[in-house]
This record gives structure tokens, sequence and C-alpha cells, in this order.
């Protein structure tokens, strides 16, 4: 069953209305007593350093986190530049790992001598020094 839950002011009557006001007061009381209960400020000395001292180490805790989150942010960013840079360099390796191997294959070697005026050796020659060949005689 649906109600509403405004007294219309057609139905209510001063004392109803009183009777209203007068409980929203005291719940309205009630609920600031709770309150003031709940987060009261210490009301001595002690109690109030104590308070001061608690309230400084959770400001000291934020402040930390903070500077770590932040650095920690940081590093993440450096990381990935990094990482960046990283795969680009590999890329270039890459690169020059295949015009290297283009470059000095076996068949490419064999062309450039030839071009630069040596032949394909197809017999042994031997060059003797000057004075190998008397060393070799004087010792037994």
């Amino acid at each position: 069953m649906l109600q509403n839950r405004a007294i219309s002011p057609t139905i209510s009557s001063p004392v109803s209305t009183e009777l209203a006001d007068s409980l929203e007061r005291t719940l309205a009381d009630e609920r600031i007593r709770v309150l003031k209960r709940t987060f009261s400020l210490p009301d001595s000395l002690q109690s109030f350093l104590g308070f001061l001292l608690i309230l400084l180490l959770i400001c000291g805790a934020l402040m930390a986190h903070l500077v770590l989150s932040t650095s920690l942010h940081q590093s993440e960013l450096r990381l990935t530049e990094l990482q960046a840079i990283n795969r680009a360099m590999e890329q270039e390796n890459t690169i020059l790992i295949q015009q290297i191997a283009e470059s000095s294959s076996l068949a490419k070697g064999m062309e450039r001598a030839q071009q630069m005026g040596y032949q394909t050796a197809y017999e042994r020659r031997f060059i003797v020094a000057g004075g190998a060949e008397t060393a070799a005689q004087t010792t037994p």
C-alpha cells in the first residue's frame, strides 16, 4: 500500500504540526549529540597532543603516499619511453644485420676480389722466406 509521506495541510491540525516539529527537533538534537560525541575534539592537553600526533601521522602517511605514487608514475612514463627507444634500436639493429648479411655474402666477396684483380687459386704456391732455407738446413 502506498502512502504519502508528507502530511497535506488540509488534513493536519495545529497539534499534529507541533508534534511533528517537536519530533524533528528531538531527532535533530539527538543526531547533533551523536555527532558531537563521535567527532568531538579532545578536552585535555594530553588527549589533544595525542590527537595532534595521530593527525600528523596520518598527514605524513598521505604525503608519503603522494610522493611515492608520483615517483612511480614518473618511472612508468620513463619506462615507456625507454621501451619505445629500445624497440626502435632493435628495429635498426635488425636492418643493419640484414644489410651486413647481404653485403658480406661469399659470392659478393668473391665478386669484389675478382674486380680488384685477384684470381682463384687452383694450385698451392709456397713462398720461401730469405733465411728460412739456411735455418732449416742447419738444424738436425
